[in-house]
């Protein structure tokens, strides 16, 4: 009786590169984790600092969407006086 256990070791080693794959994304999914659960429990400070962090961030988008608004505006506005003059 011989068996053959290479289609075996062939499966678990394709088993164990994958796993070795997803390492990065289980990583960000832990810290992702952490980071909620931390802030679902009743430390202010936490949630004070989670929501002053997410203030500037879409502070930062809205600041960069005026922007781009004006930028275009001014555009606009400078065709428009270039068919006036």
């Amino acid at each position: 009786m011989n068996i053959d256990t290479s289609q075996t070791l062939q499966t678990i080693r394709g088993l164990a590169e994958s796993l070795l794959a997803q390492l990065p994304h289980i990583a960000v999914g832990f810290v992702v984790f952490v980071l909620f659960f931390f802030a679902g429990k009743d430390d202010p400070a936490v949630r004070q600092r989670l929501r002053e962090a997410v203030r500037e961030v879409t502070e930062c988008a809205r600041t960069e969407e005026q922007r781009a608004v004006l930028r275009k505006e001014a555009a606009r506005l400078g065709e428009e006086a270039g068919h006036v003059l």
